[in-house]
Order: structure tokens, then sequence, then C-alpha cells
């Protein structure tokens, strides 16, 4: 049976699909939560994101058949599961370059300082991100996500961002659909081809029928009926 996997993005849990997963084919879906896995499941001493796929591909015994959307930072998530098991891999605001992030610092040593002396969860750097951002349409969801950091422990904080950031082999495989909105400033848009959409970083919410239509192209493409 094919599922639909969908993985979150950095900070965020899977109810940032709630909006999208009515508008596709019915089919078994699965949620991953990257807090409960982070926390309780893939407990390794050196997480990447090469690791966790290989965790979670296991746990969940995600195959060829299953078709993973992921945003922002699970996106990238699902690139290393479909480079280790060569399922369907969609892609909405998200990346297969970390350096696509914008983030000011990106070196995993630094990171990690940062993380534990308590900077990135600081409210003085998250007021400062919070000025700074541009888009109203998302600016109380965006506002949301950098007021769970605190609630956070340094240690998951410290996580995604090894996920994201620490070196791992270059990707041989490609994603099925790339989804961007041009106006994401929070993932730069894609060098490659990508479906461009309204909206921003969080198109995946508030344009969740522009982010649908060509996943449902594709689902009906690829599966039987």
């Amino acid at each position: 049976m094919v599922r639909i996997v969908f993985i979150p993005g950095y900070t965020e849990d899977p109810a940032i699909f709630d909006t999208l997963a009515p508008l596709l084919p019915a089919h078994q879906a699965l949620r991953i939560s990257n807090q409960e896995e982070l926390s309780t499941g893939f407990t390794t001493k050196a997480p990447d994101v090469v690791r966790y796929a290989a965790y979670l591909a296991q746990k969940y015994a995600i195959r060829e058949r299953d078709i993973v959307i992921g945003h922002s930072m699970g996106g990238w998530i699902g690139m290393h599961l479909k480079q280790q098991t060569g399922c369907k891999a969609i892609l909405v605001g998200s990346f297969t370059d970390p350096k696509k992030v914008r983030m000011p610092y990106q070196q995993p040593f630094l990171l990690k300082i940062l993380t534990y002396l308590g900077i990135i969860q600081g409210r003085r750097l998250n007021k400062t991100f919070k000025k700074l951002y541009p888009h109203d349409e998302s600016r109380a969801l965006y506002t949301y996500l950098l007021d769970r950091l605190p609630t956070f422990s340094r240690r998951y904080v410290w996580q995604q961002l090894k996920l994201i950031f620490s070196p791992v082999p270059a990707l041989t495989v490609s994603p099925d659909i790339r989804i961007h909105a041009r106006r994401d400033t929070v993932v730069k848009y894609p060098d490659e081809a990508y479906v461009q959409v309204a909206g921003d970083h969080f198109s995946v919410v508030f344009h969740a029928a522009e982010v649908a239509a060509p996943i449902q192209a594709f689902m009906q493409a690829v599966m039987p009926a």
C-alpha cells in the first residue's frame, strides 16, 4: 500500500500539514514528529541527516512505494530517505543544499556553542528575527514558531540544527517535485527547476490548494488507479 509520509521542518510539528493533507488523494498517511523521534527514539550522540533518515526508514519501513512530503528541514530529511530507499520525495519550501538556508551562522561547532549558551533560544535574538520578518500573511505563525523555541530542550534544538548543517555526502538523487515561493525569506529559492507558488516560506499553510495541485497531478501519474 502506498503511504504519504509527512515530515515537518525546524521547530515545526506535524500540524504544519493540517491544511494541505485533506487536499491530497486519500491514502494511508504517516506524520513524523521530529521532536518525538529525536527525544525518545533516535538517541545517537552523533546525529546527522543520513543517520536520522536511516533510523526513520527502518522504524517505519519506508520503501520505494512511499511518497515523502517534507516542508523545509523535512524535505532535506525526505531527500535522504529517497537516497536510501528509493521513495518519492516532494519538497515544499525546502532545499537539497543547506547553504540555501538563510541562517547567519552555519558552522556546526559555532551553532552548538550558541545553542548551549542559550543564545539561539534567547529572547533578544528572536525579538530581532520577529522585527525583521517581512511577511504579514504568515507573521503570526512565524512568531508562534519562534515563541516555541524556549520551550524546547537545548539538546533538541541542537539536534535539529545538526540535522541541517552537519556535513554529509552529497546527494545523488533529485526531488520528484520542488515547490517553492519566490518570496521565501527562510530558504532561498532553488537553482533547479521548481513549481512556483504564491506566499512565502509557509505557502504549505496559506496557499495549500496551490501547493496541492502539482502533488495531485504527480500522484495521479505515478500511482495505480
